[in-house]
């Protein structure tokens, strides 16, 4: 049930975050990538196509970490899908070359699922490979207050500074309201 309130959160979240991962995705004269353009088809709440088309990239290139990305993200969408989209999201962050914002998306599924503890590490890795993933850190914030945690996530939630994404603006500002964050 509780997919019903974060599904819309989570396509927000993601159609800001594409201009991360994906190109120019209005420019007509692009040659066929069925990668880019399944994000495009997702991001236009088009879920058939978009599944089509990253079923089509992971057959293409089985090490195609976005291909497997992009069918968490309609396995989530479309179907409601947990399972899968665990199974689906696991894949795409073991295959190199995989986008830092499959594994922000990943780690926002974890902590939505209030698998704290199994976030962490996941939004570590999408800072190591972005450093500046404001996204990703204010998630790894988020799950190490709720991990217990609470002076890493006080410290976090402070290097963000005013760069927090809507979608995670109140969490970040509970944390640092917090009475023992404040204070340090």
């Amino acid at each position: 049930m509780r997919w019903k309130i974060v599904l819309p959160m989570i396509g927000a979240a993601l159609a800001i975050m594409a201009g991360r991962m994906v190109a120019d995705l209005s420019t007509p004269d692009l040659p066929h990538d069925p990668v880019r353009e399944g994000f495009e088809h997702l991001f236009a709440d088009r879920f058939s196509k978009a599944e089509l088309l990253f079923e089509e990239a992971r057959t293409l290139d089985p090490q195609n970490g976005e291909a497997w990305h992009g069918l968490a993200l309609v396995a989530l969408s479309r179907h409601g899908d947990i399972a899968r989209a665990d199974t689906l999201f696991r894949k795409a962050i073991e295959l190199p070359g995989t986008s830092p914002v499959a594994f922000g998306n990943f780690g926002r599924f974890l902590i939505a699922e209030s698998r704290y503890a199994e976030a962490i590490p996941v939004l570590e890795k999408a800072l190591a490979r972005d450093p500046d993933f404001d996204a990703a850190r204010a998630r790894l914030a988020i799950a190490l207050f709720a991990a217990g945690r609470k002076d890493e996530a006080c410290r976090l939630a402070r290097s963000i500074g005013d760069a927090v994404p809507d979608a995670e603006e109140p969490l970040i500002e509970r944390i640092r309201d917090e009475p023992d964050c404040v204070t340090r």
